[in-house]
Order: C-alpha cells, then sequence, then structure tokens
C-alpha cells in the first residue's frame, strides 16, 4: 500500500457547470475528507498485514497540497493519520518511505512540523528512502543548495548523511550510482554506516528483537564462514536466515547448538529469525 501525494496533478478547482462555466474547489465538488479517507486506508493497512502476517509493509509518506484550504490542517495531516496507525498497531512491520532525499533535501534545520520529514524524523529505524535522483547528472539535480566540490562523490555522501541523521535504516541508490566504478569507496562507506545504524536499532522493521526474552546467542559476529548458535533448552527449533529485505535465504530445523555453514551467502548483514514462541531474531554482518 502506498501512501502517495494524492493531490499531485490535481487542480485547485474543477469545472462544476459547463454552460455557466461554474467553478467550484475541487475538495467541495469531491466531498475530499482527511479523515474519512484516513480511515479508509487504515483499513487497507488491517487488511494488508491480514493476508501477509509475516511480511512488513512500507508506505509512502506524502502530504495533501490543499489540505490548509480544505479544513484548514496541516499538509501532513493525512498521512499522520495513516502513519500513526501502522506504527501502533503494527510496531514490528510497519515502514515510512520517500523518495527525494538529495544532497539537499531535506534541510535538517528547518523541518517543519507540517512536512512530511517531520513524520519520517519521529520515526527513526522504520525509515528508508529514494535518492532524488543519480548523480551522474552533473550532479545539478542533487546539488541545488551549492555543495562544494560539487563532485559525484561529496553530493552522494551528502544525501546518505542526510537518510542517517533521520535514523533511515535503508537507502535506494541508482543503479548508474552504485556501477558507477569513481563511486566505490562512497557506496562501500554507504553500505558499512547503514548497517552500523541497523545494528544500533532497538528495533528493525519487520522483526524486532526483545533482549529480555533472549534464549539464543550466536558467535562469532562479524562472521565469516561459519556460525556457531546456542540455545537455552533441551528442545528443537525452526531456524530461519533472511536477508534485510525479509527474503529467505536459508532454512533448517536446529535439535541442539550447532555450527552452522554459511559460506554459501554474500556479504552483507543478515536476520537469523528463531520461531519459538518468543520469536527472538538477531542481526549478523557476513564479512
Amino acid at each position: 500500500m502506498i501512501g502517495v501525494n494524492f493531490s499531485r496533478n490535481l487542480p485547485d478547482t474543477v469545472l462544476t457547470d459547463t454552460v455557466a462555466l461554474t467553478k467550484q474547489a475541487f475538495w467541495t465538488a469531491h466531498n475530499y475528507n482527511a479523515d474519512s479517507l484516513g480511515t479508509l486506508m487504515n483499513e487497507m493497512t488491517d487488511y494488508y498485514m491480514g493476508l501477509f502476517p509475516s511480511t512488513p509493509l512500507w508506505c509512502s509518506v506524502d502530504y495533501v497540497t490543499f489540505q490548509p484550504n480544505a479544513s484548514g490542517q496541516a499538509r501532513n495531516y493525512l498521512a499522520s493519520i495513516y502513519c500513526n496507525y501502522g506504527v501502533t498497531n503494527y510496531p514490528d512491520r510497519f515502514g515510512l518511505f520517500r523518495e527525494d532525499v538529495s544532497g539537499c533535501n531535506p534541510n535538517l534545520s528547518n523541518i517543519a512540523t507540517t512536512s512530511h520529514w517531520y513524520l519520517m524524523q519521529q520515526n527513526p529505524c522504520r525509515t528508508g528512502a529514494q535518492m532524488l535522483w543519480s548523480v551522474q547528472d552533473g550532479p545539478s539535480r542533487m546539488n541545488q543548495c551549492g555543495i562544494l566540490p560539487n563532485t559525484k562523490a561529496m553530493v552522494l555522501d551528502s544525501a546518505v548523511k542526510k537518510g542517517l541523521a533521520l535514523g533511515m535504516r535503508y537507502l535506494e541508490i541508482y543503479g548508474s550510482d552504485i556501477t558507477d566504478v569513481s563511486l566505490n569507496s562512497t557506496i562501500q562507506q554507504a553500505n558499512n554506516d547503514l548497517i552500523a545504524e541497523g545494528l544500533s536499532c532497538q528495533s528493525i522493521t519487520g522483526l524486532n528483537e526483545n533482549k529480555s526474552e533472549n534464549i539464543f546467542s550466536i558467535f562469532p559476529n562479524p562472521t565469516n564462514n561459519y556460525l556457531t548458535i546456542h540455545f537455552e533448552h533441551n528442545h528443537g527449533t525452526q531456524v530461519q536466515i533472511l536477508n534485510p529485505l525479509g527474503i529467505l535465504v536459508k532454512e533448517f530445523f536446529m535439535s541442539e547448538p550447532s555450527k552452522i555453514d554459511i559460506s554459501d551467502l554474500a556479504k552483507g548483514l543478515y536476520l537469523i529469525y528463531f520461531k519459538t514462541p518468543v520469536h527472538q531474531t538477531i542481526k549478523f554482518i557476513k564479512e
């Protein structure tokens, strides 16, 4: 489900009488009401979560341009309805997403409470974003505030740092930037910083760790080819290893503490999920 910019490309007024050429405000002509629409969106969230009980839901946080004129409420009012509902009712699986991080956006020193970025700022560790554009164009589109030096590496690094400053755990970077060999070190640093951000978070979109109920432990972490799993009970458990997108990459049953071969996994961050009543999850890095 995506809560997009509902007012994008919608007119402020519409023609309601083609003879008299009478115009009416769009929101009155179509009976727009943020509370009613928010209620419907929350029902969609419930429906999705019921259909896919173990899958995260990423919801775009956006605004309604005409909201202040329609009701006197902030542009992010509708977004606050469905975001607050999702976070409150599905704290382990509801994520917030934006599509326009750049070297200059957002302005971290001036995030208004009426902004969609404010909602992102209030929910760290469950957020992610897409770059506004690649930095292959000069990089003028990603640098409209005069970052110096105006190099691809500097501007991309600035955009990544904005996401990290807002507590984001995921950033979508264009493939043309990832395959640009001149940006290899910048991409690697971004990857390292995002992994560190994730490991410092108490919660992760899709899965939570409950420190007080942990009955499993793993070592070493980070690891290379093998991972030793220890647990404090005498019965077996189903174990799943997932990549950061929540995709299952390995599954097995353990009847006793064991040393697991993970040499076939690519380098990166993974989640190991123990399907017991406490549903414990541990993050680890494959080097």
